[in-house]
């Protein structure tokens, strides 16, 4: 059996993890986390070019943890994507781990959030005038990748009800 994993991704305050969350409750799938969040906020001291490589795999690690306990489908806050689009956006490079592992991925589908809401402040956000950059970044790459996605826009519950109805025609 198949089980669907679809990855919201995209820009910095964007949305993507409102509508991870709700789009999991509005369709039954389970939730993953984004794993940056708790290994940046748990680092005494600013990350450098190497956290990328640590975050991106524990990134992998609860993904692949998440599908093996799911039997329905999974809904992740952020994929490795986000990590190969920031380490080059950020450093020019990109290590050849992140790159060989997104090749070896099986992802449904992904969700792409516009940058058509309000900044919202975080520790953890760094570029709150570039995110229409950064959101053509994704869109670049989810376009080279081939691979099915939506682009949602407008208000929260605009966005989730764009997303569903594109997870449950897939």
């Amino acid at each position: 059996m198949n089980i669907p994993k679809i990855i919201v991704t995209g820009a910095e305050s964007t949305g993507k993890t409102t509508l991870a969350q709700e789009l999991s409750r509005a369709v039954g799938y389970g939730y993953l986390a984004e794993y940056s969040r708790s290994y940046l906020s748990a680092l005494d001291r600013p990350y450098v070019y190497e956290d990328l490589l640590r975050i991106a795999q524990g990134q992998l690690r609860s993904e692949v943890e998440a599908m093996h306990q799911t039997r329905i489908g999974l809904i992740c806050d952020t994929s490795l994507i986000v990590m190969k689009v920031w380490s080059l956006y950020k450093y020019g490079e990109v290590d050849p781990w992140i790159v060989e592992s997104i090749e070896r991925q099986d992802w449904t589908a992904f969700i792409l959030p516009h940058w058509d809401i309000p900044y919202e402040e975080d520790p953890l956000r760094e570029n709150p005038d570039e995110r229409h950059l950064l959101y053509e970044l994704y869109l670049a790459e989810l376009e080279e990748m081939a691979v099915p996605y939506q682009v949602v826009t407008g208000s929260v519950g605009e966005r989730l009800t764009q997303a569903v109805d594109f997870v449950r025609a897939l």
